[in-house]
């Protein structure tokens, strides 16, 4: 494993904004941010937090919902509309029976709410949320960037060349002029048929396409069958948990850019926290309040369709000149551009990078004695379980011939790749490749 300087793994401190007016507030949150080893920002004023914002952008922005010359849901709607700033998570802070500000704070775009007095608990665990997420958005936005100027760099290389240049459209895609709207569909995951009779009644608009599980299998078994835009999550089930139920999606294929908001009774920070942990995207007491949930709808599906589109523009429209063919993972020319790229950035942010080779073995019988034919399901397949395996924010490649590679960024420890490479493993014992095949050995491989 790669890291820089021979260091034991500290990305790059993360960028703080405080933006409150009161001296004690500030300095109480300073205090909770900077026992995380975060950097800190402050502003007393909306006009000076929008300076700092556009200045420094932070990783979060913790705002008081009260602060002056510029409130803070006025705020949010000028950080959300402003290129730079768009994707910065803001918490706003509000008093602690302050419906108005919830309400005006979630339709402005905060991604959380929090009450005062703040849970030091509570706060950390949603800012190491945040942070997580955000380091994956724009890694992958980064990537989008990189593979991008790659197939820039490719064309301007063949035009040079006198070859017949890349079609891909210089990686750019316009957006449509118009677009039918998308009905939003929801999986409703409740038990309790008064409370799914209210949510049928707050949900009854023609925009939003309503699915109703009352059981926690029955609940992943259709979220993997249909696409859904988000998934509202009662915590207590008959037959399990909807912490369990969380963490189930979040690790499934299909399922793990679905966000899910938690829906219970159980209003408690422990619950709370518990819910961020397993990667909830939003929590709502019961009885939930009609706009409050409606806002929070809005926000989440905004997010998973940007990033839908962001995944299919660079799928549909790059892959021709950076993938490989045959197994659909990324070339080797591409790879060689990304390690460079990602071990630079890694230097630059101070974050370890694990590179992962894979070689099949003796992948030549597997040829001679079943032709080539056979040989490249295997390859294909080899291709599916390693990209199914791995996090969205690493890279894998075909290196060559029956070799594949894989680069981790943001390998906090060692365990991370092993747990990967390990599960690589399992997943080809369990196909039996090659499939269907008896009068040969199982493919097997070396990393």
């Amino acid at each position: 494993m790669f890291h820089p300087t021979g260091q034991t793994s500290m990305l790059a401190q993360p960028k703080i904004l405080i933006a409150d007016d009161n001296e004690a507030n500030v300095r109480s949150l300073t205090e909770i941010v900077r026992q995380e080893h975060f950097q800190v920002l402050t502003a007393c004023d909306g006009y000076e937090a929008l300076k700092i914002a556009e200045r420094d952008l932070p990783d979060i922005v913790l705002l008081d919902a009260m602060i002056p010359i510029i409130d803070g849901c006025q705020v949010i709607k000028k950080l959300k509309n402003t290129t730079s700033t768009a994707s910065i998570p803001i918490i706003l802070i509000i008093a602690l029976n302050d419906s108005n500000n919830r309400k005006k704070g979630l339709d402005a775009g905060a991604e959380e709410i929090l009450n005062k007095p703040v849970n030091d608990v509570e706060l950390v665990t949603r800012i190491h949320s945040m942070l997580r997420l955000k380091r994956y958005q724009d890694a992958l936005a980064i990537r989008q960037k990189s593979e991008t100027q790659f197939c820039t760099d490719q064309q301007a290389k063949d035009i040079e060349e006198e070859a017949e240049p890349a079609n891909i459209a210089s990686a750019v895609v316009e957006p449509e002029e118009s677009k039918s709207v998308k009905p939003i569909r929801i999986l409703l995951v409740e038990d309790d048929p008064k409370d799914a009779k209210l949510m049928r009644a707050y949900l009854k608009e023609p925009e939003y396409r309503l699915m109703l599980a009352s059981r926690g299998d029955e609940a992943l078994k259709m979220a993997e069958q249909r696409p859904f835009d988000l998934i509202i999550l009662d915590v207590m089930l008959p037959d399990m948990n909807g912490f369990e139920i969380c963490k189930r999606l979040k690790t499934g294929d299909i399922t793990r850019h679905v966000p899910v908001i938690f829906t219970t009774s159980l209003g408690d920070v422990e619950n709370r926290i518990h819910g961020v942990e397993v990667e909830g995207d939003g929590y709502l007491v019961k009885p939930v309040e009609r706009r409050e949930l409606w806002a929070k709808i809005q926000v989440l599906v905004k997010k998973k369709r940007q990033w839908d589109d962001i995944r299919s523009i660079y799928e549909s429209t790059v892959r021709s000149a950076i993938g490989d063919a045959l197994t659909g993972l990324y070339n080797y020319a591409y790879f060689k551009h990304f390690l460079d790229f990602e071990v630079k950035r890694s230097f630059r942010q101070n974050y370890k990078v694990a590179l992962m080779m894979i070689d099949i073995d003796n992948f030549k019988n597997y040829n001679d004695t079943l032709g080539h034919l056979a040989g490249d399901l295997v390859l294909r397949e080899l291709g599916r379980i390693v990209k199914s395996s791995i996090r969205e924010v690493d890279l894998a490649a075909r290196y060559g011939g029956e070799e594949f590679a894989v680069i981790l960024p943001y390998n906090e420890d060692e365990k991370t790749t092993l747990i990967i490479a390990e599960r690589i493993q399992s997943a080809i014992v369990a196909v039996k490749l090659p499939l269907g095949i008896d009068s040969v050995p199982q493919v097997t491989v070396s990393i």
